[in-house]
């Protein structure tokens, strides 16, 4: 697979599965509240960056680790994470009350970003594809697309603007990837 496909895919993936999802619904209600602010913008681009580089990193170590049927486990296990959190319904409340701490807020947002789908496509993806810096930087620019669009389109973005049918597609999408990989793990074991 050549490294722009292997880019754009993870960029997509990372728009998608962010789109509509916690972390966007956080930037949009702090954005309202808070005002619209770059460092607001940035420490959502900053936090995106660092759990995607984190998770492609973690994955690139398992890759050089572990043989080829513990790799087919762990990016079954994370595309099955990754589903469940993308089928799961965003409730997100209103933010009553915000920290202004830029710092408190990059730490929630790194937090609320260790373990959701993006991050754990890129996982699965960086053991399987490959190059962890390609995926990285392609899952940090989808996802941070898809924070900024919440962040520059904060009032007229709402609930019923939720994306709630591409992320269960995707979520659906990513169950069956993930029953395919753990039945290609199933296989490398036996």
């Amino acid at each position: 697979m050549s490294w722009l496909a292997i880019l754009l895919m993870a960029a997509a993936a990372g728009f998608v599965a962010t789109n509509g999802g916690r972390a966007q619904w956080l930037v949009v209600g702090l954005a309202r509240k808070l005002g619209a602010s770059q460092g607001l913008l940035l420490s959502a681009l900053l936090a995106s960056s660092v759990t995607t580089a984190l998770a492609a990193w973690l994955g690139s170590i398992a890759a050089s680790h572990f043989g080829e049927a513990a790799l087919q486990w762990l990016a079954a296990l994370a595309m099955l994470g990754a589903s469940a959190e993308l089928l799961w319904p965003v409730r997100m409340r209103e933010v009553d009350e915000p920290n202004r701490s830029l710092g408190a807020i990059s730490l929630v947002l790194i937090a609320r970003q260790l373990v959701d789908a993006p991050r754990l496509i890129v996982l699965a993806a960086a053991t399987q594809l490959g190059p962890a810096s390609l995926l990285a930087l392609g899952g940090a620019l989808g996802a941070g697309l898809c924070l900024w669009f919440g962040w520059r389109f904060r009032d007229i973005i709402d609930r019923r603007f939720s994306a709630i049918a591409t992320r269960w597609a995707m979520g659906l999408v990513l169950l069956v990837l993930a029953v395919l990989l753990g039945a290609e793990a199933v296989k490398l074991a036996g």
